[in-house]
């Protein structure tokens, strides 16, 4: 006499077996919670080091992200399609900067001038060139101040946001004037309280009238950088010399 339990019993012990089905699912995952239960020592370093793996990988691409937020932000004024050409690239290797001061020529004037001449894709080519300098006003007097020589579009090429009065004209630059772009920290302490445009201050032997006060920029990496005072490039020629080389 036939009956049907054994046909329920197979379907059954199949669906068991089937490692697709519901019932293989909840034995895989028995068998792996005895593991874990049977190797608690082994269990935990694992997923210690998945843990470890994870937050080592997010926080390498935060420190990423922050230093890139912070070179853009605090850095690079410069813009992508902004170059510079200069004496002597960035370097902390002292035999590679002796064997540049040897080998790399002098950069002049005339370079910007063959530029401006024959590069008809550059929107604008400025000069600059700097020195350490003293400043002084009254009896208060600070050191090597970044002073630099630099034609007026240096200021556009390399935006300054300007705080107080304007930054340097081009008939500044053309009839050589006596005049001054400085940075935050040199008016606010030269001047604390006080309006400082059109005051004088003395930058080496010099006497410049202060034309305009740039934006706080703050400090990278401990240096500040609103330490410096800007003079037109024929200027600053005129009193050092137009040997000295430049960038561009």
């Amino acid at each position: 006499m036939a009956t049907s339990t054994p046909t329920v019993e197979l379907a059954s012990s199949a669906a068991r077996e089937n490692p697709h089905g519901h019932a293989g699912f909840i034995d895989y995952a028995g068998v792996a919670l005895d593991s874990l239960r049977a190797n608690k020592l082994r269990s935990f370093l694992t997923l210690l080091g998945i843990i470890i793996g994870i937050t080592s990988i997010i926080s390498v691409i935060s420190i990423i992200q922050g230093l890139d937020h912070y070179w853009k932000a605090k850095i690079s004024n410069f813009g992508p399609n902004t170059f510079v050409i200069t004496q002597f690239p960035i370097t902390t290797n002292i035999d590679k900067l002796i064997e540049m001061i040897r080998r790399n020529p002098d950069i002049r004037n005339d370079v910007a001038d063959a530029i401006r001449r024959t590069c008809t894709a550059c929107e604008a080519v400025g000069v600059e060139t700097h020195k350490e300098a003293r400043v002084k006003h009254g009896r208060q007097s600070l050191e090597s101040i970044d002073m630099s020589g630099m034609t007026p579009n240096i200021l556009d090429i390399e935006p300054f946001d300007v705080a107080l009065g304007r930054t340097l004209q081009d008939w500044e630059e053309e009839h050589s004037r006596f005049v001054t772009f400085v940075g935050w920290e040199i008016a606010d302490k030269l001047f604390p309280g006080a309006d400082p445009l059109g005051q004088t201050i003395q930058i080496d032997d010099h006497q410049y009238a202060i034309v305009g006060v740039a934006e706080k920029k703050g400090t990278v990496f401990g240096f500040s950088q609103d330490n410096f005072a800007k003079i037109p490039l024929s200027t600053f020629q005129k009193i050092y010399g137009s040997r000295r080389s430049v960038n561009i």
